[in-house]
């Protein structure tokens, strides 16, 4: 509900996202590949740093690719457990992401194969975009109201946006609204946030093209509802949704100039651009790769479908307690106490719930023993994990679905820092299997994912 909730605001122009512009300047330098996180800081949906690229994947939460290769993107790590992520900002080792209702959320990526969530913090609205500057978290909150079909907008002014210092990125504090409270603002950061248009994301640019947003925005190259920009060099690439991905030269800030349109299967949502390669997100969330060398005729050389990212995770929940094991049938293990010889109705079916914040399973668990009714390959989503349950030895056991005839690993992990291997999987043509952990009878707390090999 969450994201079709994203999607209907979006197409409708019911939210505003800050964009917070630095005064231009003239000329410019190419960004390259290391240059990338330097260059880099608009806080949307992709940022690129380090030779990686961090996506903000809504229901599939925060994904990382290794673009080393720029070709060739790798799948490498991702926080995948809560919320729905729309915006992503990385600053040293550290991720901020703007999280939908749950707010800011802190991620370490010191390694971005083990992304370790630090923190988090609720700041009451519905959290679309984010920027870092200084010591301060800048938040696009825009007011998500509950309705039959769920919707945000962003209130006037710059009601909207919610200043939070992460001095310590492990205590985020709210301090305020457009403007931090006392003088510990940085002044020429407070000089460069002077600016603030109503368009969909927070953006601090350093490109000194960001002359050329006025004209883009006169006409309508960038719109209340689009989805993503990026200005770097003598270019401009917009991204709306069914209208594919628009690059613009703006040697002219003033009169920029249409060369080129590129068009994905799917509306395109938002994109970075490092040296001569163009990271294209479209509304699937997965990334297309363009040679942009030619901006005027970008080539797709290669890509990343979403299959490849990490499942939502699903948990083990501790043993049943010993004062309410006695009114429990044996379906967790030996102390139990089986139904009397009496009894006529049948042993009631016990099946263990998902955590609240466990947005990713969109299947509900059914009843242990049963078959998942039509399950079908996935072949436009991550893989998923349904139908979790106890058997009566106490191991756990869950059905992964998947791409068909793909494989997939299955990890495991106790404490979110340290993720280990339990199974190797592949699938056959229908694209799902039973999985089991023998060993977790003995466990008290576990997580579950799967990574496509």
């Amino acid at each position: 509900m969450v994201f079709r909730g994203l999607l209907q605001s979006a197409i409708g122009g019911f939210f505003s996202i800050l964009i917070l512009l630095a005064n231009p300047s003239l000329g410019w330098t190419q960004t390259t590949q290391s240059e990338a996180q330097n260059q880099d800081a608009i806080g949307g949906g992709l940022f690129i740093a380090g030779g990686y690229l961090y996506i903000a994947a809504w229901g599939y939460g925060v994904q990382v690719l290794d673009i080393s290769t720029p070709t060739q993107p790798k799948w490498v790590g991702a926080w995948n457990h809560r919320g729905a992520p729309n915006g992503v900002y990385v600053v040293g080792s550290h991720a901020y992401v703007a999280n939908r209702p749950q707010g800011l959320e802190v991620l370490d990526v010191h390694d971005p194969r083990n992304l370790v969530h630090l923190a988090n913090l609720h700041t009451g609205g519905d959290a679309m975009g984010v920027l870092v500057k200084g010591q301060f978290a800048y938040l696009a909150d825009a007011v998500l109201v509950n309705a039959a079909e769920p919707y945000s907008y962003m209130p006037e002014g710059n009601k909207g946006m919610k200043v939070i210092d992460i001095k310590d990125p492990r205590y985020p504090l709210l301090v305020g609204g457009d403007k931090p409270p006392g003088s510990s603002q940085d002044t020429s950061a407070a000089a460069e946030i002077a600016h603030v248009v109503n368009l969909c994301r927070i953006v601090y640019e350093i490109a000194p093209q960001t002359a050329a947003i006025p004209a883009l925005c006169q006409m309508r190259a960038i719109l209340a509802g689009m989805n993503g920009f990026y200005i770097t060099g003598s270019c401009a690439y917009s991204t709306s949704l069914g209208g594919g991905l628009k690059i613009y030269d703006v040697t002219d800030p003033g009169r920029p100039r249409e060369i080129c349109t590129f068009k994905t299967p799917y509306s395109t949502w938002d994109v970075r651009v490092a040296g001569k390669h163009a990271y294209l997100m479209d509304s699937g969330a997965s990334i297309h790769v363009l040679d942009v060398s030619d901006p005027a005729k970008p080539q797709e050389v290669g890509r990343f479908s979403c299959t490849g990212y990490v499942s939502r995770w699903i948990a083990l929940q501790p043993p049943v307690k010993n004062e309410i094991a006695a009114s429990l049938p044996k379906t967790f293990g030996a102390s139990a106490p089986r139904p009397k010889p009496a009894d006529t109705a049948p042993p009631r079916t016990i099946t263990l719930p998902l955590p609240i914040e466990n947005e990713g399973a969109e299947s509900p668990p059914q009843t242990p023993g049963v078959p998942v009714p039509d399950l079908k390959p996935i072949d436009t989503a991550p893989p998923e994990l349904v139908n979790p349950r106890r058997l009566q030895d106490g191991s756990f056991a869950f059905v992964l679905v998947g791409v068909g005839n793909a494989s997939y690993v299955i990890q495991f992990t106790a404490d979110w820092r340290e993720w280990m291997n339990l199974s190797t999987n592949s699938l056959s043509a229908n694209g799902h299997a039973t999985i089991t952990d023998p060993n977790a009878a003995e466990a008290t707390q576990r997580y579950y994912r799967a990574v496509k090999q």
